[in-house]
């Protein structure tokens, strides 16, 4: 990701400016990516949005109030970006409606990153112990975004069978995060 920075806003100068502009966006980038994320379900468009966010950040960087959060204003120009590209492209109905998208926002502008890491190594981790077939499956459904009919048809199964079964495998991933997190692994 070379690419040239965009000359500053107007009212700001390159120097000490730029810098706190990099020193902040470096910190909230993760969780900015993380919440784009779980409201994109195209990880291409993801980067896409990520890339857009990050020129409207610097865009708007000198209305930035030195001394706030700039995590919790990031996180509103990103909400303001997803609903721009949720209108851009109505073809995404697994995009959340606005009020939902502004409570996440503000949930993500309050989480620790570090903890949201430690859950998703701990996922990994439950993924990893869970026996081939049940993996399989809540990887189809997840990661391929497959309907429970279209499952039920590919693995010969009823789609009440596939509910049932995501239903016991999701609870036992989530004891098994649980477990991992507690013991500190």
């Amino acid at each position: 990701m070379a690419q040239d920075a965009p000359n500053p806003p107007a009212g700001t100068t390159a120097g000490g400016t730029h810098e706190e502009f990099l020193k902040q966006y470096a910190s909230a980038q993760p969780a900015l990516q993380h919440f784009l994320a779980a409201h994109i379900p195209d990880l291409h468009e993801v980067d896409d949005l990520m890339q857009e966010v990050a020129v409207c950040l610097w865009k708007k960087f000198s209305e930035f109030v030195p001394g706030t959060s700039f995590r919790r204003w990031a996180f509103r120009v990103a909400q303001f970006e997803i609903l721009h590209a949720r209108r851009a492209h109505a073809r995404h109905p697994a995009l959340l409606l606005p009020k939902l998208t502004e409570e996440a926002a503000e949930r993500f502008a309050n989480t620790d990153l570090e903890s949201v890491e430690a859950r998703r190594r701990a996922l990994e981790h439950c993924l990893e112990q869970l026996p081939a077939p049940q993996r399989e499956l809540i990887l189809a459904r997840y990661r391929s975004e497959q309907s429970g009919r279209d499952l039920a048809r590919d693995w010969g199964r009823t789609e009440n069978h596939v509910w049932v079964q995501l239903f016991r495998i999701r609870t036992a991933l989530r004891q098994c995060v649980e477990g991992t997190l507690a013991g500190g692994r």
